[in-house]
């Protein structure tokens, strides 16, 4: 006699295996700073949809997202993007405040 594992709990497991490990690694990424992308001046500029030259003056300033330097190497991580970006939300003034 062989075991054998009943058909509908072989589609459980697989189901739940391909709806929980995406969510599981996700969260592990969020909470793990090698997980995240890392940009260059470059990339993080293409990604807030702005120029190179913008971000760097912005650095200059002390005013732009927070980076990391690695010798002469400028990196951005993007959770620290999105964190800053979330820091710059404005709410429109309400309809009774109409201009």
């Amino acid at each position: 006699m062989t075991n054998s594992i009943p058909s509908d709990f072989s589609r459980f497991s697989k189901q739940l295996i391909e709806e929980t490990v995406p969510a599981v690694i996700k969260e592990f990424a969020k909470s793990h700073s090698f997980c995240q992308s890392v940009f260059n001046t470059r990339q993080a500029a293409q990604y807030l949809n702005t120029s190179p030259s913008f971000l760097t003056r912005l650095r200059a300033k002390g005013k732009g997202p927070p980076y990391i330097q690695i010798e002469s190497a400028i990196r951005y991580r993007s959770s620290d993007i999105d964190a800053w970006l979330g820091q710059r939300v404005t709410q429109p003034a309400n309809d009774s405040q109409k201009i």
